[in-house]
């Protein structure tokens, strides 16, 4: 269990955020908004207690222009383009939930009478915490549990008022009431120390070896301990259990830092030997938590991708490339969008390093169209596709982005070439998705 308190920082940066782009006050479909301009609104989520939380930008249509990032914090904004109703919203959610289940062999049960953009935003706040996570860790846990993981996302008003999180040992279930990393990684630590440490080295024994830690500071509600440098919060000073939760949650996020300030205190001996419990029981290597335990975000393994023909056009002109929809948004392959950028201000080489395992593209040079370029939605229905070992390099320099293979093509999310060889990609909903060449990404 995690309790939840809010800083007075925290009250002030959500004040802010709320007078950020302040306009016209209005509803849309019983929510609370605010114009951004003609077509766009920031969308405030009604919660059970009368407040709202502001989130994202929405269209008239209740589909979403802009997305902030949950983990990139109140300025990290991107312009999005797959989700122009709420209809298209509700399937990106649906689309999400799948793709965490199966990445992490756990069931997600969402609890929340919310509006679709407020769970995108819910599950992403879930993926992170999860990330956070070193893999090799995950991957050795995932697969043993019994029964399987459960995450239940709830509101406050479902259970306590002032708890961020709680773990069901008897049912193997986490309940998220607020959305942070922390919790989420707190509340999977309750869940390695009851179905997998308790078992490997005895209940007794454990909670013995951990407190003989605490150079004999007792547990209790009395605060103060953080600052000796016995507990990692004084939360965790409360209880056993709490102790361990806590330590992990920081040992996961901030190993180094604690180490760094306070080497020689009680929380260092913890998260060494937080270290050590975890390497011994999970057959991991140290290096698995050196540094920064923040592993790149993995797509799923063997997606469905499915055949679309939503339109597309490259400075007003229609193009008809081979594009699949996966996980709610549509991939490209990189020769066909080279083929619809010849002769323009923003055309590009293609080519493939054997030796990188690599595509690479050359910007300022002309491309040479191929048989099987731009030739329309495939035929032959609904495709798996796998995680490509492949990258891409934009003149020399390593780009990052999602990368599926599809019948032996690699295929890109068009925001992700956009912002990589810098031409525009737009949407509405008139015209759907468009290039512009003349204009820079953004």
């Amino acid at each position: 269990m995690r309790k939840k308190i809010l800083s007075l920082a925290l009250v002030l940066a959500l004040f802010a955020s709320m007078c950020i782009n302040a306009g016209a006050l209005m509803f849309i479909n019983g929510q609370f908004a605010e114009k951004w301009d003609d077509n766009s609104y920031q969308f405030g989520v009604k919660k059970g207690n009368g407040e709202y939380d502001m989130t994202d930008v929405i269209n008239a249509q209740g589909g979403i222009d802009w997305f902030r990032h949950a983990n990139g914090g109140m300025d990290s904004w991107e312009r999005v383009y797959d989700m122009p109703d709420r209809a298209a919203a509700e399937r990106k959610v649906a689309a999400m939930k799948a793709e965490l289940e199966a990445r992490y062999n756990v069931t997600i049960k969402i609890e929340r009478a919310e509006h679709p953009l407020y769970l995108i935003w819910t599950l992403e706040e879930l993926e992170a915490g999860m990330q956070s996570i070193p893999a090799p860790l995950v991957n050795a846990v995932k697969d043993k549990l019994s029964p399987k993981l459960t995450i239940r996302l709830l509101t406050k008003e479902n259970e306590w008022d002032f708890v961020s999180g709680v773990y069901y040992s008897s049912a193997n279930r986490i309940d998220i009431i607020y959305d942070e990393e922390h919790t989420i990684v707190h509340e999977y630590g309750h869940m390695l120390h009851t179905k997998f440490l308790d078992k490997k080295y005895g209940a007794g024994k454990l909670e013995s070896m951990w407190t003989a830690k605490n150079r004999g500071v007792s547990y209790g509600y009395g605060y103060g301990y953080y600052d000796a440098g016995v507990f990692v919060t004084d939360y965790a000073a409360t209880s056993y259990r709490e102790d361990f939760a806590d330590s992990f949650a920081y040992f996961i996020l901030y190993k180094d830092e604690v180490l760094e300030r306070r080497p020689n205190s009680a929380v260092a001996d913890k998260m060494n030997y937080m270290q050590e419990l975890l390497c011994s029981t999970f057959s991991l290597d140290a290096s698995v938590f050196s540094g920064a335990a923040q592993p790149e975000p993995q797509p799923p393994a063997g997606a469905t991708a499915s055949p679309t023909n939503d339109s597309l056009t490259c400075d007003g002109a229609a193009q008809n490339p081979t594009v699949y929809k996966i996980g709610g948004s549509n991939y490209f392959k990189i020769r066909d969008v080279a083929a619809m950028l010849d002769g323009t201000g923003k055309q590009f080489a293609v080519g493939y390093d054997g030796q990188l395992k690599s595509v690479t593209a050359t910007t300022g040079q002309g491309y040479a169209k191929q048989p099987g370029d731009l030739a329309g939605a495939p035929a032959g229905g609904n495709k798996t596709a796998e995680i490509s070992s492949d990258t891409i390099y934009v003149n020399g320099e390593k780009v990052d982005a999602e990368v599926y293979k599809i019948d032996g093509s690699n295929y890109f999310k068009l925001r992700d070439l956009g912002k990589a060889l810098d031409f525009y990609v737009g949407w509405s909903q008139e015209r759907g998705v468009y290039i512009e060449t003349d204009k820079s990404y953004s």
